[in-house]
């Protein structure tokens, strides 16, 4: 009996961190939302990267911002179009994204305690 419940209890939490949520945004550009990992701390991990929807290249020196009603985070992307937040509270953000010449993306995130979650955010030129 312990032996199924605990079998039980890793499935769970290996299904929950390798699901992936895929959103086509109002006006084109596309979110992937990934829960990658279960960490042993309270607060989550967010890293992610932007890029060039259809060439899939790195937009460097994007902006990247989580808000909730208490908190901002903010962050620009490194020359791959890497961005990372860190020890990031639970609860429910809007992750923003822009990037000159590019469409603005904006999305809802559910943060939940003691994970890891990646995001590739994929925007698209505007002329």
């Amino acid at each position: 009996m312990k032996n199924t419940f605990l079998l039980l209890i890793i499935g769970l939490i290996l299904n929950s961190c390798s699901s992936n949520i895929v959103r086509l945004k109002k006006g084109g550009s596309i979110i992937v939302v990934k829960r990658i990992e279960v960490t042993d701390t309270l607060s989550t991990n967010v890293i992610g990267k932007v890029v060039n929807r259809f060439e899939g290249f790195a937009l460097p020196n994007a902006e990247v911002r989580l808000e909730n009603s208490q908190e901002v985070y903010t962050a620009k992307c490194d020359s791959k179009g890497a961005f990372e937040f860190a020890n990031i509270p639970k609860g429910k953000y809007r992750i923003m994204t822009s990037f000159i010449g590019y469409s603005n993306s904006t999305d809802s995130l559910d943060i939940k305690a003691a994970e890891k979650i990646q995001i590739k955010v994929k925007l698209y030129t505007v002329y």
